[in-house]
């Protein structure tokens, strides 16, 4: 009985490799389970059916290991054993499906290079395609304030830029009161108007010992075209200290 390379001789209980001619005598277990497998080729043989055989599990696997050491790496896998199952001598070697990552020394072919470049090429033009650029927004109109303790600060108003005109005088009004604190404590303040001019955000900066320190208010008016706030309001929202 042939299988892979080696013919398997029944009657000397032997195991002949014919492309190097070595010979391989089994032992009593090597021959018993092998005839099992020879006569269900390509069936499971199962634990069941190799118990007359009075071998354990972990001599099963000795013996199945010796056997396919036998056959040969090209060969090996024409046996198939499952544990706690049963084994299974097939017709004609499994091919197993190569995959990238099998081996990390393996080469891989020049149809998968091919794949993996253009695959490569496909995901940067996408994502290049879908990459959105930063810009410096630059302010509607900035101003510096010298406060009463002699202190600048950088004043940076946002809005609409097809109102211009109105957004001019209420950062003219935002700088007034500003000018008025008794105590500035801020390096930087931003306001931003919203496009329906009917929200007011403010967002203050200034260093301290422990690094940046934040704050910010929202405003909500019926309409800040005619853009009036109490001075009071800049205290209620620590603008001014």
């Amino acid at each position: 009985m042939q299988i892979g390379r080696c013919w398997f001789d029944q009657q000397k209980k032997q195991l002949i490799d014919q492309s190097t001619e070595q010979i391989w005598s089994l032992n009593e277990h090597e021959f018993a389970v092998l005839a099992q497998l020879v006569f269900h080729r390509g069936r499971v043989v199962s634990l069941e059916q190799l118990s007359p055989i009075k071998i354990t599990n972990e001599e099963l696997t000795h013996v199945v290991e010796s056997i396919c050491r036998y056959l040969g790496e090209q060969h090996k896998s024409l046996i198939e054993y499952v544990p706690e199952q049963g084994i299974i001598l097939h017709k004609k070697v499994i091919s197993h499906p190569f995959r990238l990552l099998d081996s990390p020394k393996r080469a891989i072919s020049y149809g998968n290079y091919i794949l993996i470049l253009i695959l490569t090429v496909l995901a940067m033009t996408f994502v290049y395609s879908n990459l959105s650029y930063p810009t410096n927004t630059k302010p509607n109109f900035a101003r510096q304030i010298l406060s009463t303790q002699g202190n600048i600060t950088h004043l940076l108003v946002y809005g609409n830029k097809q109102n211009n005109d109105s957004l001019r005088r209420k950062t003219e009004a935002i700088s007034r009161h500003l000018r008025r604190c008794n105590i500035l404590p801020w390096q930087s303040i931003t306001v931003a108007f919203s496009e329906d001019n009917l929200n007011l955000s403010v967002v203050m900066k200034r260093k301290n010992s422990d690094g940046w320190e934040f704050n910010n208010a929202k405003l909500i008016l019926p309409n800040l075209d005619h853009y009036h706030v109490h001075s009071d309001w800049y205290k209620e929202v620590s603008i001014c200290a």
